[in-house]
């Protein structure tokens, strides 16, 4: 991990000390008590910790020269439920490269029982999420969602928000544009909807349709989920938000 995130109640009543980022502290970054490390808070602010005082096998955090963190970008990911291993990955992919939100739906052609799985019961994929951001060097965890049909969560994100949003559904076989030109110049959000592993059926496709999303595709290859997931929101991040921060990086120089 490049930060080391912790709770709001973790910053205020500290950690156990067998809890295994005192040990990627102590151990893997090789720092003795006493020494800074980065550190955040979860969806806070980020600076320098460390650990101090300890006591009946709790240890105290100290923070210092917090700064506040960026929003995450506005793009949105809808995605059909598929194996636990394929979520897994989506989970840790998605989070790294900065989405706000990542909503799984059952599917069609999609397996049921896959949302049965201890990825979803035991709480995995919040360990995932955070481990991702982490990573990333960041505070901010995407939303996660399974406990919609496609059907309310393409009205729901279907409707009006009140800013110009890429409303955009990948599919391969009733595309009518690619994904560059689905995105446009104006966008300010995005909303990518991605079927499991078998794709869309004709009835999701009419519903998504209904609710304004354009059918595009990334080209004539079937991909993995996961790959056309990840190329779907690196294609929006790279037309839209990050052009954004590589002008203002520029300008600073």
């Amino acid at each position: 991990m490049n930060i080391v995130l912790f709770t709001d109640q973790e910053r205020a009543l500290g950690v156990q000390t067998s809890d295994p980022r005192v040990e990627h502290v102590r151990h893997v970054l090789g720092l003795a008590d006493g020494q800074w490390f980065d550190a955040g808070v979860i969806n806070g602010d980020r600076g320098k910790a460390k650990f101090a005082l300890e006591s009946e096998g709790r240890i105290q955090i100290q923070f210092q020269s917090m700064q506040a963190v960026p929003e995450l970008y506005p793009v949105d990911v809808v995605v059909g439920l598929s194996r636990p291993q394929t979520c897994r990955f989506l989970l840790r992919s998605l989070a790294s490269l900065g989405v706000r939100s990542i909503e799984f739906v059952v599917t069609d052609s999609g397996q049921r029982s896959y949302a049965s799985s201890q990825l979803w019961t035991s709480g995995e994929y919040l360990q995932i999420v955070t481990s991702a951001v982490s990573q990333a060097f960041e505070t901010k965890l995407p939303a996660i969602r399974f406990d919609r049909t496609l059907s309310e969560a393409a009205k729901a994100w279907g409707g009006d928000s009140g800013v110009p949003t890429a409303k955009i559904c990948l599919d391969n076989y009733e595309a009518t544009t690619s994904l560059g030109l689905a995105i446009g110049g104006e966008t300010m959000s995005a909303c990518l909807f991605i079927g499991s592993e078998r794709g869309w059926s004709d009835g999701e496709r009419m519903l998504i349709r209904e609710h304004g999303f354009v059918m595009s595709s990334l080209g004539r290859r079937v991909l993995r989920v996961e790959t056309a997931a990840v190329a779907a929101v690196s294609a929006v991040l790279a037309n839209t938000f990050w052009k954004t921060e590589l002008g203002t990086v520029s300008s600073r120089d």
